[in-house]
């Protein structure tokens, strides 16, 4: 009986493990692709209400619109104000495209500078608490996308 449920619970599990995929960044630095940080009015109606369900707490979205790729990452219900992101990078990988951001803190030096890369983050407020997130708008691709 023992064997019986040591061998029930390895085909379980090799039916469960093989249908993951790990995914994983090449160490050389893979191909800068070509991004546009969205202004929070031009994030497409059907995208926003999917954020709206999700902001409390960190997410990840993909949308594909046309041949259009919009992939938003979000930090969550933060208490106080001042927030910002940096996008660090969103380059394309042999399997993969990694986006990689920041979230910036109230009184950071680097929330001071000016420039695109942190000027257009999206923003819902509610008295004292923010929502801050990003949206960035690339070409459609069929690789998956990585956040980190």
């Amino acid at each position: 009986m023992r064997i019986k449920c040591r061998v029930t619970g390895v085909i379980w599990m090799l039916i469960f493990l093989g249908g993951c995929q790990v995914m994983e960044k090449e160490e050389a630095g893979g191909e800068m692709l070509e991004y546009s940080i969205v202004d929070e009015k031009k994030v497409p109606a059907e995208m926003t209400e999917r954020i709206a369900g999700m902001e409390e707490t960190p997410f990840q979205i993909m949308y594909v619109q046309g041949d259009r790729l919009y992939v938003g990452q979000g930090y969550g219900r933060q208490e106080m104000e001042g927030y910002a992101i940096r996008v660090d990078g969103c380059t394309e990988e042999k399997d993969v495209i990694c986006v990689q951001t920041t979230l910036l803190g109230p009184g950071s030096d680097e929330t001071e500078k000016d420039g695109e890369e942190m000027g257009n983050i999206c923003m819902r407020e509610d008295g004292f608490s923010q929502y801050p997130y990003v949206v960035l708008e690339m070409a459609k691709s069929e690789k998956p996308v990585i956040f980190e």
